[in-house]
């Protein structure tokens, strides 16, 4: 028993990993929270989701990609484009010390 407790909504909060317990302790405890803020929380990614899967570990990727293209349609071939030219210039000591200059 809690002396001088006051009559007061509990409300959770956190960032990241903070930001998913407080949605899970809403989520679990919904007559004692009455509200949860859960920010960058990932709360819907688990593994063992496929890769191609909102709630896998690609889902970020897939909204960002999806986000960009409508921006510009082009932004997410180009990125894509880019990847293997960075990984290329990633083998040689010339191409290691562009790369740092970026």
């Amino acid at each position: 028993k809690l002396v001088g407790k006051l009559s007061a909504p509990v409300i959770t909060f956190g960032g990241a990993y903070g930001g998913m317990l407080a949605a899970w302790m809403r989520a679990k405890y919904p007559s004692l929270v009455q509200g949860a803020i859960a920010a960058s929380a990932p709360v819907w990614m688990f593994p063992g989701q496929p890769e191609s899967s909102l709630l896998g570990p690609a889902g970020p990727y897939i909204v960002l990609t999806e986000a960009y293209g409508l921006a510009d349609p082009e932004c997410p071939s180009r990125v894509s484009k880019s990847w293997s030219l960075i990984a290329s210039m990633a083998t040689t000591d010339a191409g290691l010390a562009k790369l740092q200059e970026l």
